[in-house]
């Protein structure tokens, strides 16, 4: 007859070799990058400048005969800090490529759009492809109480500007244009014709 198994030893209760009487040992292993990346500094280019007004909106650019959407994004007034003078910012979301940027002119007026109480159209001189060029905006917002709040700053902010130009000397209007608000309002007119911006839907 075969001698029986010796017993397990139990200590309180259970076995040793369980799984709950075993212990994890603490892993102390350190892993180093492959590559050191230095910590660099991002600049926006907006760090002179104070937040006036900051909205989402819709922005298109009439262009060979018919408005083409620059993108969606938020557009902002911005106050240079040293000089008082307020520019029009705006990026198209995720991509953040600019797709306005300009000073807020004397001559660029913003003018109703018929049937669209969300839009303004206005006539600039912009910089957002990195040279001066001549450009027709419609910028429409979510609804008509961001427009009207849109208009007040924007207003604003071109009466202001029209006095620091007048004391620099400078008139804001496009030198190539002898009659700039003429040529606003000519331009608007025949986009009113042939042109009408949608509404979200």
């Amino acid at each position: 007859m075969a001698d029986a198994a010796p017993a397990e030893k139990v200590v309180d209760g259970n076995p040793p070799n369980v799984e709950e009487t075993a212990e994890e040992e603490e892993c102390k292993a350190e892993f180093k990058p492959l590559v050191q990346l230095d910590e660099v500094e991002t600049t926006t280019g907006e760090e002179a400048e104070t937040l006036i007004l900051e909205l989402k909106c819709k922005l298109y650019r009439f262009d060979n005969g018919e408005w083409k959407e620059r993108g969606v994004g938020p557009a902002k007034l911005l106050e240079h800090k040293e000089t008082g003078k307020t520019r029009l910012l705006m990026r198209e979301d995720k991509t953040l490529r600019v797709r306005a940027n300009h000073m807020v002119l004397p001559t660029a007026r913003l003018q109703s759009h018929e049937g669209n109480e969300k839009a303004w159209v206005f006539n600039t001189i912009d910089f957002a492809d990195e040279e001066q060029k001549q450009e027709m905006f419609c910028i429409r917002f979510g609804n008509v109480e961001k427009a009207k709040d849109f208009q007040t700053h924007y207003e604003t902010a071109l009466k202001k500007n029209e006095e620091l130009l007048k004391k620099d000397g400078e008139s804001g209007e496009d030198p190539k244009s002898d009659d700039p608000k003429a040529e606003v309002a000519k331009l608007a007119e025949k986009i009113e014709e042939t042109v009408k911006v949608t509404d979200e839907k």
